[in-house]
């Protein structure tokens, strides 16, 4: 399967529309490291934890997943559906906490648990 010329025209396209959005609205807004990785710490928690749960879909939920419960069935993919709990308790339960509390990583967190 060969792409012809208006496949790149649109792929170019897109990726010109993404880059120029990303330039524009991210323009003057990082001052520092906090606000580039942390968004100045503005985000609401729930805007947080969508974050999670869209980095745990990847490529091998997409196309993995699918493919494997086509050829073994549903079973395959169960275990996503009970991660989902585990993604629901953290971000109603540990995500405002962190944010409340300013942790940002896991080895801050033990360190402030556990003292340096």
């Amino acid at each position: 399967m060969l792409l012809n010329s208006l496949d790149y025209f649109i792929f170019i396209t897109f990726i010109i529309i993404l880059l120029t959005v990303g330039f524009l609205s991210g323009r003057g807004e990082q001052k520092n490291s906090e606000d580039y990785f942390l968004a100045g710490r503005r985000l609401p928690w729930y805007v947080i934890g969508g974050s999670y749960i869209t980095a745990n879909i990847s490529t091998e939920q997409l196309i993995g997943m699918a493919g494997a419960t086509l050829i073994f069935g549903v079973s395959t993919a169960l275990w996503e559906w009970i991660n989902a709990f585990t993604f629901l308790f953290l971000i109603f339960l540990f995500i405002p906490f962190l944010t409340a509390s300013k942790i940002v990583t896991i080895p801050q967190f033990l360190e402030r648990r556990y003292s340096p």
